[in-house]
């Protein structure tokens, strides 16, 4: 986790913790508005939207990290390089 420094760490599929959130929110958009931010994230435990309006003291309280790992990523979300996703897709856990 590494602390926000400024508004251009805020990006989507960014997850973020703090105090101002009852769960880990990943990011889906974020909209300038002067000298805040609206942000639209969703909760990672319960699925729940959040869209708060959040300053740069609100930020600076916040934590964030990247959601995708490229090692983690599903075959499926990949396109092969004609541009057509893959017909057959094995899944394969580490667990």
């Amino acid at each position: 986790m590494t602390a926000i420094m400024n508004y251009s760490d805020i990006k989507p599929n960014v997850i973020l913790r703090g105090p101002l959130f009852p769960e880990p929110v990943q990011v889906i958009t974020v909209i300038p508005m002067g000298d805040a931010i609206k942000l639209i994230g969703k909760g990672l435990n319960t699925g729940k939207l959040h869209d708060p309006i959040l300053s740069q003291e609100q930020l600076a309280t916040l934590q964030h990290k990247s959601a995708a790992c490229p090692e983690r990523m599903r075959a499926a979300d990949k396109l092969k390089p004609e541009g057509k996703p893959p017909r057959w897709v094995y899944y394969v856990s580490t667990n």
